[in-house]
């Protein structure tokens, strides 16, 4: 991703006010997420998933050893012509940020691009906890996020 895909009215829009929940989770942490989907056939794509903690900080993979997720392409719509390819990473990312605890509680500020032929689409995510949210580091560099209660 370039430097230009996170500039300084970007980061002000994802940085808002997060309203009050009942539930006692709290926004926590801001981080910046992307996902590259890369179609291989008529029936599969893989998603690769990454988190950036600052902006100047490196991309992190959320996949073990960096390897993509396969995903069963859906097409929908009278002649099954229409797909929703977003939707793979917002998914993605969601399970993959959400799957120890930590909550995903919106993903504002959308951006997407074509990089031979893959597309990638960034977004900031807040991130919730009840207490807070841990980075776990796994042996091959790739990071887990946890939910403290």
């Amino acid at each position: 991703m370039t430097e230009g895909m996170v500039g300084p009215e970007t980061r002000k829009a994802a940085h808002g006010i997060m309203p009050s929940r009942n539930d006692g989770v709290a926004r926590v942490a801001i981080v910046r997420a992307r996902g590259t989907l890369r179609n291989i056939n008529a029936e599969w794509a893989e998603v690769r998933l990454q988190v950036q903690l600052n902006p100047d900080a490196e991309w992190l993979d959320l996949l073990e050893g960096g390897l993509p997720l396969l995903v069963a392409r859906r097409y929908s719509g009278s002649e099954g012509q229409r797909e929703a390819p977003e939707l793979y990473v917002i998914s993605s990312l969601k399970q993959v940020l959400q799957a120890e605890g930590a909550l995903v509680l919106s993903m504002p500020g959308s951006q997407s691009r074509e990089l031979d032929g893959t597309t990638e689409w960034a977004y900031w995510v807040h991130l919730g906890g009840r207490l807070s949210v841990a980075i776990r580091t796994r042996a091959d560099g790739s990071i887990r996020l946890m939910g403290l209660v």
